[in-house]
């Protein structure tokens, strides 16, 4: 039976309320299909798509959906303020928060009584983006810092080539080589935050750092499928954390996510380390004004092995590794936990 435009919104507008994203997102992305590019189909899909983002863990890819469908009628929306909220909504989500705010305060410019959208709801994303703005306000780095770093990593690990930015931090892909059978992916902007060192620690040679993970040879690099994804983004996240909270991390730090960083991987928590393939040399560099700048890598965590970091060192796991000779790198995904097979003893 074919619906017509009234029903297929309408259906849309109840399956919307019983929050029904999978059928709507298959009943708007038909009817879109078929009407050749309906603008209005268009907008109710993009929301459609952020509001499945919304209520998953991985919403990212249906960020990206939305996005680029706002793309594909940007024309028609320049002046509409619900183009313009969506676009400015899906820009936040995926960490392009000056982007938002230009589409945000456009959207302001041209809601009126009449529109679907009200101004406060305008006005709370704006406040929002704003904030986020706000913290992520970091001292660039200088072009003196950004040659120091790429003739590091071209002496030590090979050529790089940028994958992606993200909250003001790039991120470059190094291929793997004959020497070392891995790729790995190393943060540039982190070290342009001194971090605050603990007592006793020398702020010249702890306070700058930068982040990678190592991973297989054959790990597609694919920022829009999860499975391939997680770990970008929780090495962004990593970054993230360490540029807003200006908090320390260094050799040892650790974290536990609380569950599996995604529906396609058993990792929960993650620790930084040495590059132990790599002779002391490569661990870090100089930078412009004296400061060292340490590399560390970050290392997924199986969920034993982030249970025994939080009442042990990180050199207690460490030799847990070496014992049960399972390697650190590359991320592996079908890794033994290291920590599976200790007992507790009665007391």
């Amino acid at each position: 039976m074919i619906m017509t435009r009234e029903e297929i919104l309408e259906k849309a507008k109840i399956l919307n309320e019983a929050d029904d994203y999978d059928a709507l997102i298959a009943l708007l992305g038909r009817a879109y299909d078929e009407s050749a590019n309906d603008y209005v189909y268009a907008l109710e899909l993009s929301r459609a798509f952020i509001n499945k983002g919304n209520s998953v863990d991985e919403g990212f890819p249906f960020y990206v959906k939305a996005n680029a469908l706002l793309d594909n009628c940007a024309l028609s929306g320049k002046d509409d303020p619900v183009w313009l909220y969506r676009k400015a909504y899906a820009l936040y989500k995926l960490n392009l928060v000056e982007d938002a705010i230009i589409r945000i305060e456009r959207a302001a410019r041209f809601v009126d009584i009449n529109s679907p959208i009200s101004l406060l709801t305008i006005n709370n994303l704006l406040l929002v983006c704003k904030k986020l703005e706000e913290k992520m306000k970091l001292k660039k780095l200088s072009s003196e810092d950004r040659q120091a770093f790429f003739s590091h990593i071209n002496k030590h690990f090979g050529k790089s080539k940028l994958l992606f930015n993200a909250d003001g931090v790039e991120f470059y892909e190094i291929e793997a080589s004959e020497q070392h059978d891995y790729k790995m992916i190393v943060s540039l902007g982190v070290s342009a935050l001194s971090m605050p060192v603990p007592q006793g620690f020398s702020e010249k040679e702890n306070s700058k750092t930068e982040l990678c993970v190592i991973l297989p040879k054959k790990w597609e690099m694919n920022l829009n499928e999860e499975r391939l994804s997680w770990p970008l983004k929780v090495l962004s996240s990593l970054c993230n954390y360490v540029l807003t909270e200006k908090a320390f991390v260094g050799f040892g730090f650790s974290f536990d996510n609380g569950k599996p960083f995604s529906s396609h991987t058993k990792f929960q928590g993650a620790m930084l380390t040495a590059l132990g393939d790599y002779p002391k040399e490569a661990q870090n560099y100089q930078v412009a004004d004296g400061f060292q700048v340490n590399l560390f890598q970050m290392v997924p965590l199986l969920p034993m092995e982030v249970a025994y970091r939080l009442n042990h060192s990180a050199q207690d796991l460490l030799n847990l590794f070496k014992l049960r000779h399972v390697a650190l790198t590359p991320l592996f995904e079908g890794r033994p936990d290291v920590c599976e097979s200790l007992t507790v003893k009665k007391v």
